[in-house]
């Protein structure tokens, strides 16, 4: 389709577009299941874990497009590895809040100017200097930290591409017409879900809350005209289709349990009769007694109603 509507000849380009549109947003989804507190249910982990795949597989390409002609200084990013103990040293002395933030920011931003000087994608720097933290144990801390400071920089992307201008109408009907297509996406994620044994209430959860675009979209737009590959005109296409998207997807999370409520005699035709380990029962059925919890209190009450 995208090269059906001219967006781009270069297949390097379109195929970074294709999976940069398959990515839903995972700051939103994490923010809406959070709400809903549905974060660490089956269909929550099962869309987020989706969604991280999902931005590995873009981050890949971004880094792919985003080198040039890398220095043989580049096989030194290898070594990286060997800043561990150091670096882990220096993160333990932080203490807290700010001077962890400021560490954080300065290990992500050095590993950047690194790749650079090295001749690559700054972003693989960057990916580089996580993975030599990715087993610290304040690394959670350090997480929660540079989630906010992502999120104001998320605002301030999207302020720039809002500055830039506004759509032509055309440009308009383009976007609106890529957001007509993510009831499609729904459909394939919601059948590739049930083929791999999941429920049609798990599957249809998980396929709703990942119908939308994500800020990789705009960014791998913005990395591919500055390379010279893509016209500034699709710049404001792909806002308009992430925008919408974004917009659309609160109250879709939001009603997605009473519309499955309303399709469940149709998509439960779907199921192929495996139960998945991790899936919970959403019914009581014929069911007499119920004990909550799992310590002591719980325990007790298990073994008195089992007595009687």
């Amino acid at each position: 389709m995208l090269w059906a509507i001219g967006v781009s000849q270069n297949w390097v380009v379109l195929l970074l577009l294709a999976v940069a549109l398959a990515n839903p947003s995972t700051v939103l989804l994490g923010k809406v299941l959070e709400q809903k507190r549905e974060l660490v249910s089956f269909h929550g982990r099962v869309a987020v874990g989706v969604s991280v795949l999902k931005d590995l597989a873009s981050l890949g390409l971004l880094i792919l497009i985003g080198v040039q002609s890398p220095s043989p200084w580049a096989l030194l990013l290898f070594l990286l590895p060997l800043l561990r103990w150091p670096i882990g040293w220096i993160l333990d002395r932080s203490g807290h809040n700010e001077l962890v933030l400021l560490l954080g920011l300065l290990l992500a931003l050095g590993g950047g100017e690194v790749a650079l000087w090295a001749g690559i994608a700054p972003e693989l720097g960057a990916l580089f200097m996580g993975a030599v933290l990715a087993q610290h144990p304040k690394v959670g801390e350090l997480s929660r930290l540079l989630w906010s400071l992502r999120e104001s920089f998320l605002v301030a992307f999207f302020l720039k591409v809002g500055l830039a201008g506004l759509p032509s109408l055309g440009g308009f009907l383009l976007g609106l017409g890529f957001v007509a297509l993510l009831p499609l996406t729904i459909a394939l994620l919601f059948w590739l879900f049930v083929r791999s044994g999941l429920r049609a209430r798990t599957s249809f959860l998980a396929s709703a809350s990942l119908a939308t675009y994500s800020e990789f979209v705009l960014v791998a737009v913005a990395m591919a005209h500055g390379q010279g590959l893509l016209a500034e005109q699709w710049g404001t296409v792909f806002a308009v289709a992430v925008g919408l998207s974004m917009i659309l997807a609160a109250p879709l999370n939001w009603a997605s349990h009473s519309l499955y409520e309303r399709l469940e005699g149709f998509l439960q035709r779907f199921e192929q009769g495996i139960i998945h380990p991790d899936l919970e029962p959403t019914r009581l059925d014929g069911a007499t007694s119920l004990s909550v919890g799992t310590g002591r209190t719980g325990a007790a009450a298990y073994r008195y109603l089992s007595q009687q």
